[in-house]
């Protein structure tokens, strides 16, 4: 390690932030515009590699180039990676407080390159900013919601990166500093090439939390209706036979809710299908506001939909399906036509199948619908599918 030149390494940590440019901004073109801070980290990148040659040749720069540019350009690339991890984890980055950081920041490399020069005190400068900047940049990588083990590695690598530039930090009250960035010895030799180690290890850490993040989008497109957002019609139904083997194991109730919006046709003929999917936007957000998070509600089908309420019993379902319905037939969103919801509920009983705890809540929906709409009914169950209608329970609006 101790014959490396310090240039060298420095030209090595260009070359590659140039590739993790690159790679990151050409997935930006093949990744949904959903998945946020490729664009940025690629540029965060590639404003590195801008800065590498402008350090590699400080001995044949002037220093307003060679060090104050270039730190410039090092200090705005990390800005910008650290911009790239916030919108991934659907922040923003304060660009307003960060500008004042970088002008105070480079206001003191400025004082030690030219009222009073002297290359320890610069090192000291920007190795505590970076320790106090990459210890953020793990905090915030630790935060990332649902960012799994490609967060947990982002954050890894940023604390790596902070403890390296500590470790030079305090290095510096130890060796009495090194002339220049290129000296040759072996502290500044480890310094640099951790520095090099870091930014790989950061955009690989990026990379991972941006596929990881492509593949839970994948998984919500393929499982959820895209208007709406409730679980698909397939999704839902494979959900209703785990609960109903659940049920079945530990005697646990189960409850299902049949929902159709009333004349939902008519707002389609009347007001186009663009005012239809947002009415039907908009009764998915209100029902969604009124369940637990056990509860699983998905679309049906059209106007249809329907909700699963694990460990409920026939009773409660009923006050939840009226909560529901008075939440639809409350005052309507700006811009939207009224609408109203009729509500059939059947409690699972032993023996029945997917099948026929569905059909025991849709006969409850149809006599619901016969009986005058923008109502709730429960149908009490016999002994099997089909066997509904030997009490009724509605609650009228």
């Amino acid at each position: 390690m101790g014959g490396i030149d310090p240039r060298s390494l420095i030209f090595v940590a260009g070359l590659l932030s140039l590739v993790c440019a690159l790679i990151l901004l050409v997935m930006r073109r093949s990744f949904p515009a959903s998945i946020a801070g490729l664009r940025e980290w690629g540029w965060g990148n590639l404003v590195i590699f801008c800065a590498t040659p402008l350090f590699g040749l400080r001995e044949a720069l002037p220093p307003l180039v060679s060090v104050v540019l270039a730190n410039a350009l090092l200090i705005g690339g990390e800005f910008l990676l650290l911009d790239a991890l916030m919108r991934i984890s659907g922040r923003r980055f304060p660009w307003r407080a960060g500008g004042a950081v970088f002008a105070t920041l480079m206001a003191g490399i400025a004082w030690f390159t030219y009222m009073q020069p002297s290359y320890p005190l610069r090192l000291m400068t920007v190795t505590a900013f970076n320790t106090v900047f990459f210890a953020l940049g793990a905090r915030i990588s630790w935060g990332v919601p649902k960012g799994g083990d490609a967060a947990r590695f982002m954050a890894g690598s940023f604390l790596f990166a902070s403890t390296t530039c500590l470790a030079r930090f305090v290095s510096l009250f130890l060796d009495g500093g090194p002339t220049s960035l290129l000296d040759a010895g072996l502290i500044q030799q480890i310094y640099v090439a951790g520095y090099t180690l870091s930014v790989f290890l950061l955009t690989i850490g990026f990379i991972l939390l941006a596929n990881h993040r492509l593949r839970r989008l994948l998984e919500f497109q393929a499982s959820h209706d895209a208007l709406t957002g409730a679980f698909s019609r397939g999704a839902f139904l494979d959900m209703v036979g785990k609960e109903i083997e659940r049920a079945r194991r530990h005697g646990h109730p189960l409850s299902l809710l049949m929902l159709d919006l009333d004349h939902f046709k008519s707002v389609n003929d009347r007001y186009g299908h663009l005012v239809g999917d947002r009415v039907l936007t908009e009764f998915a957000r209100r029902v969604d506001g009124q369940l637990r998070r056990p509860d699983v509600f998905g679309r049906y089908g059209g106007e249809e939909f329907a909700i699963l309420l694990p460990e409920t019993l026939l009773a409660d379902a009923l006050h939840v399906a009226e909560r529901i319905r008075t939440a639809i037939a409350a005052e309507s969103a700006p811009g939207l036509p009224p609408c109203t919801v009729s509500i059939g509920l059947a409690q699972w009983h032993a023996g029945w199948d997917t099948d026929g705890l569905l059909a025991e809540a849709d006969a409850a929906l149809y006599q619901a619908k016969r009986g005058g709409r923008n109502r709730v009914l429960a149908v009490a169950a016999g002994e099997g599918a089909g066997t509904a209608g030997t009490a009724h329970l509605p609650l009228r609006g």
